[in-house]
């Protein structure tokens, strides 16, 4: 700034001190007089302006005022012209109150220009301009009024009309001379403004120019240097605009005021603003709220504005905020008044969510359980995170600044320090070493280093991560040596598994003992069975037997012997102190005996000695104890080998049994083949079977082999525990007698001697805890009975025990299998009699049904059957249908047929008619019982009145009240009746015989009739109650048909009113036109443009009469035959030209050899008319028109589509009702119609979208006249 002022005085100084002077003087008081001369003429220019601008806004008002008095002109003309009569009284009101707020307004302005006038000769001219007004404003009132009363009124007169258009022609030049006068006035108080604003203007050119004289000559004087020094400031704004614009900061200028004079572009980006829009916005517009007092303090104290640095968020133009370092300081001017501030603005965005993630990374990398240690390329540590303080035991602050080598061991450090460092410089260094804790403690960890790089690139630090990996060393030693114990348990059970030899496999396990526990003497004994003390079966480094022949006898009683014989393990760690010398003396110090176990039990011991004093720790006596238990269930193993291979044996024989016995399911071979088995296989000569009968509980001879008949005659059936053969069932045990004739138990002991039989072998047959009966064996010589021997027997009664069952139930089996194919053969007719009568709802149809179903023979197989039916009052019962042949000839042959057809029920009964079955003998007699309903009418009359089945079984007597007028006409004695139910009430009977095979009616047959007989009432009601709703729809039928016709009387009043209005805009545009036709005298394409217009409408309302009177009055079609290929093909040649000129492609598929159709071609060519109108009318701009007709075996189809747009479905809700159109100028008959003449014809129409785009309107005609609708001969 020094240099700078230097400088200015340096360039100013180039006039002499006096002339300076004299110069400054002049300026002085020429300012002086600038300024006295410039309040004046600003006080003139002042009011030049102020007097201009009231008559511009006066000639505005003026303007605006005037064209709406011209528009209301206008309006009127409109509101007669154009308005329809029903809405003319309307518009002329709303026009009426339009004039009158504009004479309001004009006579408002009129009256404040009057008074403001400047003169009086102006004044004058504005009240004569308000009288001219209001003048002209009640004229064209009452020309309104006269036209309005002409307009409203029915007729019209074309005088007054010619009248009142001239009177209207007279206002409209009235107005302009009024709206030219105004603007006249306008215009002249306009010009004298402007030309005293001229005078004055002139007046201000010549002081400035005399003042310019006198300031051009200092003005070239100091022009060249405050041009110089305006090029320089220049320069230097726009470096400091080039620098401030390519700050990466955003940088605003504020006023005293708060107001932004300045703003650059980082700034403007950073709000979300224009660099334009940021101008002018307050500090309070884009700072938040909670900041204001701050600001508002350095904006009011001047003793605060100083140079501030704070974190402020602003306020972006979407509403977020945004946080920011704000650094502001004021502006001062040259002399050093503050002129406001200027604020430097840095967007703290990425520096907050980089602050975010630090601090994040830092609370995860406290939270860790992993050892964080972060040190600089020197190896000296700069960060520890809580993990590394509680594994080293130190302060954060006894680390910060150590190297990393005091963390680890010496041996660590030396051999692996300078790799680790060289590894991590390179990218990281992963392995395991051990470090020291502060206590001196060492811990094994994983380590993994990564280097750490800056934005640049360049390193400059080193992160380890580490864990404590002690306990997991130390769970993979315990892994390691439980996968050493599991393996070598793993061999032992190897070699158990390869073989089931005891001695030789015991063998090679104490091998594998003493290889795998390093001991060298291992000895396993067995208990065998039957053998008071355990055998030694395998030892090694052990003398044979040398625990039953030297350990045993010499271990005195005490501690030692007690725990051996407890079956516990016993370890002696030192057998010195024991004074064991028999064991000493082989060199053994220290022993230990697991006992072997199985299921609990003791079955031997296993010795482990070491001839080193090396005690047997808890973990191998466990292991130990696992080999020990592993020998237990191998000993076991081998025990139920040797059990099982003699179990196979005596199966081998059961085996042969039991294919013996079960070769056959008929009892009386079982039987007899038990006793042949166990005779043989016990190598007895006599053998017999008895077996126990539940009624009588007695012994019954069943089946013997080599027993002479007096020996069974003798004894015959026996009593439960009577003789030795009752004493075996009764005990139900094995019985063994060497010499029966001496034993008392036995009652016949001279059966024995005379027949030579000796030993006795009895066993009971026991199924389910329970005895059945005995087998029993005798001998002819003397023989004791062994345990092997009774055991085998009693297995051979076991089998013939399930043997004897199994053929029991097989017979009952069969006996309930032919009880449920029965039952199924039963319910299998129901079904089909039930499937046949279900749908069917004429009681003709049903009745043959239900007598087919009794009388055939796959079905209930009676000979004939009789259906009555009750009457509606219930008096009697009337037989309705008989079913059955007339002689037994008859009979014979038809049941011949029906079995050579092999047909079956659902077939026959579906190939059945009542007509068919009527006229036949029986059916005749059976139509002619009209039995009473009183009890002495006889059975069929009481199966009604007691609603109970009747069954005469071959009798005609006594119980059974067989009526000869009735029931007794049909000459059977083989007879059953059966009521007819329908929701619990009788409806009828049904009787049955058996007159020609004489077969005699069970109880199953009258319980499978009665169940037939449920059914078919149910079905016999329903049907009547069908017949009944058929009658009532008919009837309702009938009342519809009434009530559409009263509805069709009713919508005539109606359609009248849409006729009026339909007619009425039609006779307006003929009426109005034929007026022009009659006075216009324009050209003749004028006139004959208005006759097009003519004919169009007359069209339009013969159309709209047209359908009205279809739809409002029945269409009787009249029928002929008709090609409906040839109705298509005429109504196509009506639209070929609309066709061509829409330029739409039709796409025609006619099926040739259509048979003749009866119609109404007039009828059907307006249904498809209607059609191609509507197609043609969506597709203005063209498109495709597709028409096709196809024959199906039931009717001829018609198909119409287009591509237009397609049919809402709101339309298609209501398409063929009347009067529903979405066109502007449609009736919303035309579907209407076409619905009606398909379905007079007895077809039907459908309407559906198509995939892609348009519609299909589908119409079916049915090919049988009985589809058709029949109408009265008279016309409707």
């Amino acid at each position: 700034m020094g240099a700078r002022k230097k400088t200015n005085q340096k360039n100013f100084g180039i006039f002499p001190r006096d002339i300076q002077a004299t110069l400054i003087l002049s300026f002085g008081l020429l300012s002086l007089l600038f300024l006295l001369l410039g309040s004046l003429v600003l006080h003139q220019v002042t009011e030049v302006k102020r007097r201009t601008e009231l008559a511009l806004e006066s000639y505005r008002r003026g303007s605006q005022t005037f064209a709406r008095l011209a528009d209301v002109t206008l309006g009127l003309e409109r509101v007669f012209r154009d308005s329809p009569r029903y809405s003319r009284s309307q518009r002329f009101a709303n026009w009426a109150e339009g004039l009158g707020r504009t004479q309001v307004e004009i006579t408002s302005y009129l009256q404040e220009q009057a008074r403001d006038a400047p003169s009086e000769a102006e004044k004058q001219a504005l009240q004569d301009l308000q009288e001219g007004v209001k003048a002209y404003l009640q004229a064209l009132e009452g020309t309104a009024r006269s036209f309005s009363a002409a307009k409203v009124g029915g007729e019209t007169n074309p005088g007054h009309d010619q009248w009142l258009l001239s009177r209207q022609k007279s206002l409209h030049e009235q107005g302009r001379r009024l709206l030219s006068l105004y603007q006249e006035n306008a215009l002249r108080h306009l010009g004298e403004t402007t030309s005293l604003f001229t005078r004055f203007r002139l007046r201000l050119f010549l002081l400035m120019g005399t003042i310019l004289l006198f300031s051009v000559a200092l003005m070239c004087l100091s022009r060249w240097d405050i041009q110089r020094k305006t090029n320089q400031i220049q320069e230097e704004r726009d470096f400091s605009r080039t620098l401030i614009q390519a700050l990466g900061d955003g940088v605003v200028l504020f006023n005293l005021e708060g107001e932004i004079e300045y703003a650059n572009p980082r700034l403007a980006e950073m709000l979300g603003y224009d660099e334009d829009r940021m101008k002018g916005k307050s500090y309070t517009e884009i700072f938040l709220s909670g900041d204001h007092s701050r600001w508002e303090e350095w904006f009011t104290l001047p003793c605060n504005r100083r140079v501030l640095t704070f974190e402020s968020p602003l306020l972006r133009s979407d509403g977020s905020s945004l946080p920011a370092l704000v650094t502001f300081a004021p502006r001062l001017s040259g002399a050093g008044q503050v002129l406001g501030c200027v604020a430097v603005i840095r967007d703290m965005t990425e520096s907050k969510r980089a602050e975010l993630s630090l601090r994040e990374l830092a609370r995860a990398l406290e939270a860790t359980d992993d050892i964080v240690v972060i040190t600089d390329l020197e190896e000296k540590i700069t960060y520890v995170n809580q993990a590394a303080l509680r594994a080293y035991g130190y302060q954060r602050e006894e680390l910060i600044g150590r190297p990393v080598s005091a963390l680890r061991t010496p041996d660590d450090h030396l051999f692996l320090g300078s790799e680790i460092r060289e590894a991590s410089l390179r990218g990281g260094w992963q392995g395991e070493l051990k470090n020291i804790r502060k206590d001196g403690g060492v811990f094994p960890i994983a380590l993994t280093t990564s280097l750490v790089r800056d934005e640049k690139a360049n390193p400059y630090a080193i992160v380890g991560i580490s864990r404590d990996i002690g306990e997991m060393k130390r769970i993979e030693q315990e892994v390691h040596e439980r996968n050493k114990e599991l393996a070598f348990l793993n061999s032992i059970a190897a070699t158990m598994s390869q073989s089931l030899l005891l001695e030789e496999t015991l063998d090679r396990v104490t091998d594998l003992i003493a290889q795998s526990l390093q001991v060298e003497g291992c000895e396993i004994y067995i208990q065998r069975e039957g053998i008071p003390r355990p055998l030694q079966v395998a030892c090694c480094g052990m003398e044979r037997d040398y625990y039953q022949q030297q350990l045993l006898p010499k271990i005195d009683p005490g501690p030692i012997k007690p725990m051996a014989l407890a079956e516990v393990p016993l370890v002696i760690d030192d057998l010195r102190k024991e004074g064991l010398d028999s064991l000493l003396s082989r060199g053994f110090l220290s022993y230990a005996s697991i006992p072997i176990r199985s299921k609990g039990i003791s079955v031997g011991v296993m010795n482990v000695a070491r001839k080193r004093l090396l005690p047997f720790r808890s973990q191998e006596i466990l292991l130990l104890e696992a080999v020990a238990n592993q020998i237990g269930v191998f000993v076991e193993n081998v025990r139920s080998f040797e059990r099982e291979k003699r179990r196979a044996e005596e199966l081998s024989v059961l085996m042969q049994v039991t294919q013996a016995v079960n070769s056959s399911l008929d009892l009386g071979e079982v039987l007899q083949s038990i006793v042949s088995m166990a005779a043989e296989i016990m190598g007895v000569a006599a053998a017999n079977l008895m077996l126990l009968d539940e009624e009588s509980q007695e012994l019954q001879w069943s089946a013997s082999l080599g027993l002479p008949s007096e020996w069974m005659e003798a004894v015959g059936n026996l009593k439960v525990g009577e003789s030795i053969s009752g004493l075996v069932v009764l005990s139900r045990s094995p019985l063994a007698i060497l010499e029966m004739s001496e034993d008392p138990r036995f009652l016949y002991p001279h059966l024995a001697e005379r027949f030579g039989f000796h030993s006795f072998l009895g066993v009971p047959l026991i199924f389910r805890e329970k005895a059945i009966g005995g087998l029993y064996i005798l001998t002819t010589e003397p023989r004791a009975f062994g345990e092997a021997e009774i055991r085998l027997l009693s297995a051979i009664a076991s089998q013939a025990a399930l043997a004897i069952e199994n053929a029991r139930l097989f017979s009952q089996t069969h006996r309930l299998a032919q009880d449920n194919l029965r039952r199924y053969q039963e319910l299998r007719i129901l079904y089909e009699l039930g499937s046949a009568m279900r749908g069917i709802n004429q009681l003709d149809q049903l009745l043959p049904i239900i007598l087919t179903g009794v009388t055939f023979g796959g079905g209930l197989g009676f000979n004939r059957a009789i259906l009555f039916l009750l009457d509606d009052k219930q008096e009697y019962l009337q037989g309705v249908l008989g079913l059955g042949p007339a002689d037994s000839e008859e009979a014979w042959r038809i049941w011949r047929d029906l079995e050579a057809r092999k047909i079956s029920l659902l077939e026959l009964v579906n190939s059945l008619s009542l007509e068919a079955l009527r006229g036949s003998p029986f059916d005749a007699l059976a139509r002619s019982l009209k039995v009473p309903l009183l009890p002495e009418a006889g059975i069929i009359a009481l199966t009604a009145l007691e609603r109970r089945s009747f069954n005469l079984a071959g009798r005609t007597g006594g119980e059974q009240k067989v009526n000869p007028e009735y029931e007794g006409r049909l000459g059977s004695s083989y007879l059953a009746t059966v009521p007819l139910l329908a929701e619990d009430k009788v409806i009828g009977v049904i009787l049955v015989d058996n007159l020609f095979n004489q077969r005699p009616i069970s109880e199953d047959d009258l319980r499978f009739l009665t169940a037939l007989a449920n059914q078919a009432g149910m079905a016999i009601e329903s049907a009547r109650l069908y017949s009944r709703l058929e009658e009532t729809n008919r009837q309702l039928r009938e009342s519809h048909r009434q009530i559409v016709q009263m509805e069709r009387l009713a919508l005539l009043g109606e359609m009248s009113a849409t006729v009026a209005h339909q007619i009425r805009n039609p006779l307006v545009a003929i009426g109005g036109f034929a007026r022009r036709l009659s006075q216009a005298d324009e050209k003749e394409g004028a006139r004959r443009q208005y006759l097009e217009v003519i004919q169009r409408e007359v069209k339009r309302l013969e159309q709209t009469v047209r359908e009205i009177l279809s739809v409002s009055r029945e269409i009787r079609p009249r029928l002929v035959p008709s090609d409906l290929n040839q109705v298509v093909q005429e109504c196509l040649v009506l639209y070929q030209d609309r066709i061509r000129e829409q330029a739409v492609t039709l796409h025609l598929s006619l099926e040739n050899n259509l048979p003749l159709l009866p119609l109404d071609a007039t009828q059907m060519r307006h249904a498809l008319s209607n059609l191609l109108d509507n197609a043609l009318e969506v597709m203005p701009e063209g498109g495709e028109l597709a028409i096709s007709t196809r024959r199906t075996p039931e009717a001829l189809h018609l198909e119409v589509s287009d591509s237009g747009p397609g049919i809402s479905a709101e339309a298609m809700a209501a398409l063929f009702d009347p009067f529903f159109t979405t066109k502007a100028n449609g009736t919303g008959l035309g579907l209407t119609l076409t619905h009606r003449i398909i379905t007079n014809h007895g077809g039907k129409i459908e309407a559906q979208n198509l995939p892609v785009r348009g519609a299909r309107f589908s119409i079916s005609l049915p090919l049988s006249e009985g589809s058709l609708h029949h109408f009265p001969e008279e016309a409707t």
